[in-house]
């Protein structure tokens, strides 16, 4: 079976026999680490993008189960398959790594053969779940980022950088007429608009962290952590300048009937749960467009 890319496994086992046991298996698969305990552990995974967790158990040591049902809560961990490895154990605690979002138990480490194709099977499919979600997150008409994009990863970090105190900030711009082009134009000629805005607004977007997010075909938004929102004035003034610019230069050929719609969000010196609730004070303040309603919760 052909990987399609180099994975990062984890080995979390506080017995050095087992352990160089489990990583000689899964060094023909990939790139692998281990650790001792699910602490470093976690400490580990906040740090490096982890392709699948090999998770050793015992009667005496059950702490690997907690880990598992801890980070199948967390968004950003959550699609990592664990797998447990967990000898001599009865029923009841087999039913436990079930429930708590293990994805195989292996009770014969041993049996090397079996070992390296049910992991092999499973990186495969971490794999092409991962494909999967690249594509839901990026819209082919316009090459920005989609509102499922803006849901998870957009959130996630949020959430991270409001935890540090860092101010969190979004530029929006709400494009209304780009329905009526569709309807008199067609569709291919109101994705070439779609096109043409994008293009326009990722050429504002300059650090890797911040991205241009396009919500349903009328609303874009542009994410900037670390932003505070006087800043945040700063990229939006830009937005404004280079929309101008090119709506009335010869190279445009956006349709003069287009109306723009700029406005600010920003977490500083509040507290939300998640970043939609950052744009609330936007919402409030006579943002019109259906394509809102994709958004809140």
């Amino acid at each position: 079976m052909h990987l399609i890319k180099h994975p990062l496994i984890l080995v979390i086992d506080n017995k050095q026999s087992s352990r160089q046991l489990l990583l000689g298996v899964l060094e023909e698969l990939g790139e692998c680490a281990s650790v001792i305990n699910t602490d470093d552990a976690l400490r580990f995974l906040g740090n490096n993008s982890v392709d699948l967790i090999v998770v050793t158990i015992s009667p005496s040591d059950l702490t690997g189960i907690d880990f598992c049902k801890s980070i199948k809560q967390e968004y950003r961990f959550s699609n990592i398959p664990v797998i447990f490895v967990a000898p001599l154990l009865g029923p009841d605690t087999e039913h436990a790594c079930w429930m708590a979002g293990g994805s195989d138990i292996i009770t014969n480490p041993t049996a090397i053969d079996s070992l390296r194709i049910r992991i092999e099977r499973l990186l495969q499919q971490q794999l092409s779940m991962q494909h999967v979600r690249k594509n839901s997150f990026y819209d082919s008409v316009s090459g920005l980022f989609t509102e499922e994009y803006f849901a998870q990863e957009v959130d996630e970090l949020y959430q991270f950088v409001s935890s540090t105190g860092i101010p969190f900030s979004l530029v929006v711009i709400e494009v209304s007429g780009i329905a009526l082009v569709q309807a008199l134009s067609g569709f291919i000629k109101g994705n070439r608009v779609v096109q043409e805005l994008a293009s326009i607004l990722l050429s504002i977007v300059i650090k890797p962290l911040n991205k241009c997010m396009c919500i349903k075909g009328s609303v874009f938004i542009i994410s900037l952590p670390g932003v505070n929102k006087e800043a945040a004035k700063l990229y939006k003034l830009r937005a404004e300048k280079a929309l101008a610019s090119h709506m009335f230069s010869s190279e445009s050929s956006l349709p003069l009937s287009l109306q723009f719609k700029f406005g600010i969000a920003c977490s500083e010196g509040r507290t939300y749960k998640n970043v939609h609730e950052v744009l609330e004070d936007y919402l409030q303040h006579g943002s019109q467009q259906k394509a809102w309603q994709y958004l809140k919760r």
